[in-house]
Formats: structure tokens, C-alpha cells, sequence
């Protein structure tokens, strides 16, 4: 096995993605608890409807913290870092 080098830019990627990853699968899972809850609830279709735009707005939210949602996009980032800041050449 080829021995690898750890550089810190790397080593610090890796650990903001994990950190993205992990807070998207937290607010999915709050999401989920929203849904549910209103499924349970008995509120009205006014306050079922406030409540769906708080759980879309927070699954994009999600989406966009997510590493897995454009995963090409944070490959390059660690692959080539220089292609998204340009300062890092």
C-alpha cells in the first residue's frame, strides 16, 4: 500500500465534510420528526401548511450542507483545491 502523505488543507476538509454530513443526516432526522408530529397532531391545515415550509426550507438546507448531495463538487475541492481557490496554487 502506498504511503500517504497528510497535508492539513486535506485533513481539514475531511473533517468539515464529516461535520456536514453529520449536521444534513440531523436536520433530515428533524425534518422526520416534524412530519411526523403534524401527521399526529391535530392542527389545523394553516398551521400544517406553515409547518411544511419549515421542513422544506430546512431538507434544502440539508441538501446543501451535504457532501453526498454533489459529491463531484467536494471531490475536486480535495483533489484539486486549487480549481476552487484559485490563492491556494
Amino acid at each position: 500500500m502506498a504511503e500517504t502523505t497528510i497535508r492539513q488543507p486535506q485533513a481539514e476538509l475531511v473533517t468539515e465534510l464529516i461535520e456536514n454530513w453529520e449536521e444534513a443526516a440531523r436536520l433530515r432526522r428533524f425534518v422526520k420528526a416534524i412530519e411526523e408530529e403534524t401527521v399526529r397532531s391535530g392542527f389545523s391545515e394553516v398551521q400544517k401548511n406553515d409547518i411544511q415550509q419549515v421542513a422544506d426550507w430546512t431538507r434544502e438546507y440539508a441538501d446543501s450542507l451535504d457532501p453526498l448531495s454533489d459529491l463531484p463538487e467536494a471531490i475536486e475541492e480535495f483533489v484539486r483545491p486549487e480549481s476552487k481557490y484559485w490563492w491556494a496554487e
